[in-house]
């Protein structure tokens, strides 16, 4: 597992202002609080996982990260996508 400073500066960034943005449509509930399902699959994490696979997918090129509120009752679950970049450019 990487330590938090072996990740890229934007991945940093993009958690950050991921995990807000979370914080924000969760309010007055903590991101700490909801479990983070993978969108596609039938992973769930914990917030330091989710947080960690964000970072994780923006150093591997995947930096597009959405989410929406799958479900608030009985648990909050909040579902996590990665997109690659349509503006980078592919290497051959």
């Amino acid at each position: 597992m990487p330590a938090p400073q072996d990740f890229s500066q934007r991945a940093r960034e993009v958690a950050e202002d991921l995990f807000e943005d979370i914080a924000d449509d969760l309010t007055p509930l903590a991101p700490a609080q909801a479990r983070y399902h993978l969108d596609g699959s039938d992973v769930t994490l914990t917030y330091e996982d989710a947080v960690r696979w964000v970072k994780e997918s923006v150093d591997a090129g995947h930096p597009q990260v959405r989410h929406y509120i799958e479900q608030v009752a009985p648990a909050v679950i909040v579902n996590l996508a990665a997109f690659e970049d349509p503006d980078s450019q592919a290497h051959p």
